[in-house]
């Protein structure tokens, strides 16, 4: 819904570098043709996959396993990694329904973020596993150091228990053993694993009310494992962390994509993209609040590229989905003003799909006045050439200065701006033909309620 020619901010570094700097992961091999290494033919994997999991469509009741079961799985990233205990097929995968993970430590995770679907290939015939990956905190700073540490829980594709391990600094210091709620012994110790399902961001600490779940029952580590134990070679597959004894992610995603996704049909260069893209949303203030009120209001959007599209970008309310012309057109500008968009529908009652005509002007603007606002404070000094015409740009960027304390703030309430938001308003609709069609008209008592609501619950410092 935009033509957005305006230098922002500068964006720091690509996601692969990241990625790297953060775990030590193979880099993903380039699948060739049909197959992926000598071991693995990706298509006959593939298909063993969906016959094992045709044996599991069982009613579940919405609980932990139905909704681990409902598995996109990325093939077109899997890779292949050797291990101890032979060469196994690593596949990162998303879930219809995300699910939050509580372990020992209480650090809580998305649980698409910390499993990976692995394939064995024993004598011609395919076992597949998933090795879900929590991270623990050390509390005694002497023992810190680069290894990762934590819990390894394997299951079988249909969710039943295998096995598990307990990590300490990259050294198996516990096998687990099924043992009831209650039970109490001197050599073990136990750990209940907790499902929830509610709003969290990683790396931000914020949490909406959540509703709990499903419980696993106790996993109980000896505390003595045994010298001769293996650890199948998970340990290999999730590799060493550089960082200090905290655990590095098992995969090489920002996971940020799917806390705000459906299952999409969106390759993986695209979601690498608007990964980054969110990446950075993080380290701006308006731009942080964006992100969390998304994931607090559950909001879940298709994703697609759509070469026959009129503009780089667009949001539909009506299906809930975000598009772009081409990949190359996911770019910062567009992708934040398309999730404010997205967050305009969760806002206000009824969605959006009320104001296609009516009040879509009131929608537009606000999204052009949250874009610019936002490359005001976060870089010092840009804005969009096209939100009021070039005749009005300098006194349209005088105002956004006057508003933001020269670029320092934003505007705490309406107020701040309500004296003249409906004559900008108004200058926006005369230069963009796109809102001045016959049947458009401006809802004089829609003030902009959902920049406001971001604003007060962001970090931004405020203009009273």
């Amino acid at each position: 819904m935009k033509r957005t020619i305006f230098a922002l901010f500068l964006f720091f570094g690509i996601l692969n570098v990241i990625i790297q700097s953060c775990t030590n992961l193979p880099v993903p091999l380039e699948q060739n043709g049909s197959f992926i290494s000598k071991s693995f033919k990706i298509d006959a994997v593939k298909d063993s996959y969906q016959r094992t999991m045709s044996l599991g469509l069982i009613q579940t009741f919405n609980d932990k396993r139905e909704r681990t079961l409902k598995r996109q799985v990325m093939w077109e990233n899997a890779y292949s990694i050797s291990t101890p205990d032979g060469e196994k097929l690593v596949v990162p995968f998303t879930l219809e329904n995300e699910i939050f993970v509580n372990g020992g430590s209480k650090n809580r995770d998305s649980y698409g973020s910390i499993t990976r679907l692995l394939v064995s290939n024993e004598g011609g015939n395919y076992k597949f596993e998933t090795a879900t990956y929590l991270a623990d905190y050390h509390l005694d700073s002497t023992k810190v150091s680069n290894e990762w540490s934590g819990q390894i829980i394997v299951e079988n594709a249909l969710g039943d228990f295998v096995d598990a391990f307990y990590v300490d600094n990259g050294k198996i210091t516990g096998y687990a053993v099924k043992n009831s709620q209650n039970s109490r012994t001197n050599i073990l110790v136990c750990y209940e694993i907790e499902y929830w399902s509610c709003a969290y961001v990683p790396l931000i600490g914020y949490y909406a009310p959540c509703q709990y779940m499903y419980s696993e029952f106790n996993h109980c580590y000896s505390s003595t494992p045994s010298a001769t134990g293996s650890s199948g070679g998970y340990l290999t597959v999730i590799g060493k962390s550089g960082t200090s004894g905290s655990g590095g992610a098992p995969s090489p995603w920002v996971d940020r994509f799917s806390e705000i996704s459906k299952m999409s049909v969106f390759s993986a260069s695209a979601r690498v993209a608007v990964n980054e893209i969110l990446d950075n949303l993080m380290g701006k203030c308006l731009g942080k609040s964006l992100f969390v009120g998304l994931v607090s209001r559950e909001t879940r959007i298709e994703w697609k590229i759509d070469p026959a599209g009129t503009t780089p970008g667009a949001y539909n309310p009506v299906n809930k989905t975000i598009k772009f012309q081409t990949e190359s057109q996911i770019s910062p500008n567009t992708l934040e003003e398309e999730l404010f968009h997205a967050y305009q529908d969760k806002y206000y009652s009824g969605g959006t799909t009320q104001y296609l005509s009516t009040g879509s002007q009131n929608i537009e603007f606000e999204s052009k006045l949250f874009r610019d606002i936002m490359g005001l404070i976060a870089s010092g000094g840009g804005m969009s050439s096209f939100t009021v015409g070039e005749q009005y740009n300098n006194q349209y960027m005088s105002w956004l200065l006057d508003i933001t304390d020269g670029a320092t703030k934003v505007p705490a309430t309406y107020s701040v701006v309500a004296s003249q938001y409906f004559f900008w308003l108004d200058k926006f609709v005369q230069s963009n033909p796109l809102y001045n069609q016959p049947g458009m008209t401006t809802i004089s008592t829609f003030t902009p309620g959902a920049l406001f609501d971001l604003i007060d619950k962001s970090s931004c410092s405020k203009k009273p």
